[in-house]
């Protein structure tokens, strides 16, 4: 009897250790980003769908920036972030097409949370002139693994999202989910994402990471 007891313990502390376990070190650290990183992922079999992430901080706000670019050095989106004790929310979200920009309107903010027992979900309003569109994305965790990263093996997480799209004009909608990618040494290292209507996936990975000069040697003049 006892060692059932003690078994059935042991069992509940794994549990309880699996369940709590924090993923906060997955995650973009303030400090390391005081200078900016520039994060290079490719599209598997699409070249044109390289994109350039540069990512910095401010430690004083607690916030973390993030500028997109596209295969051309073009911006296509800016956010900031800011962080407190259960995780990152949106302060701030813009698109850029044609070199025109739309601010969103955050209505749900919750971007990362530390908690890997969490759902969330952030939801955008963006008003772009011709669709004006709702874009929500919901996100839990799957589960803990190993990830292989320019060449390396590292400790990574798995997160499942889902992506709704609503033209508020025509009524339209358009869904897609997709697996995200992170891991203690780089933070968000890939997506593998899946449509309804296709039964291959697409996928963004981390090929390459640069300091401010390196990246301003690779852009264009």
């Amino acid at each position: 009897m006892k060692q059932i007891v003690v078994g059935i313990l042991s069992l509940l502390f794994f549990a309880a250790c699996s369940s709590d376990q924090s993923l906060k070190p997955y995650y973009y650290q303030i400090n390391d980003y005081l200078n900016p990183k520039i994060f290079v992922y490719d599209q598997i079999g699409n070249p044109d769908g390289r994109q350039y992430w540069r990512v910095f901080t401010d430690p004083m706000r607690q916030e973390l920036t993030t500028e997109v670019y596209n295969a051309k050095f073009i911006l296509t989106e800016i956010s900031r972030e800011s962080f407190n004790d259960s995780g990152s929310k949106f302060i701030v979200y813009s698109s850029f097409s044609n070199g025109q920009e739309t601010k969103a309107k955050i209505t749900r903010e919750k971007v990362f949370m530390w908690d890997s027992n969490a759902e969330y979900e952030y939801e955008l309003d963006l008003p772009y002139p011709d669709f004006p569109t709702v874009f929500n994305k919901q996100r839990n965790f799957e589960r803990f693994t190993e990830l292989e990263v320019m060449g390396h093996h590292e400790e990574g997480i798995e997160m499942r999202g889902e992506y709704h799209f609503t033209n508020t004009t025509s009524g339209d909608e358009y869904t897609y989910w997709q697996y995200s990618y992170y891991t203690k040494e780089h933070a968000f290292v890939g997506w593998e994402r899946h449509y309804s209507d296709e039964e291959f996936a697409q996928k963004l990975w981390l090929v390459d990471v640069l300091t401010d000069e390196e990246w301003e040697l690779v852009k264009p003049n």
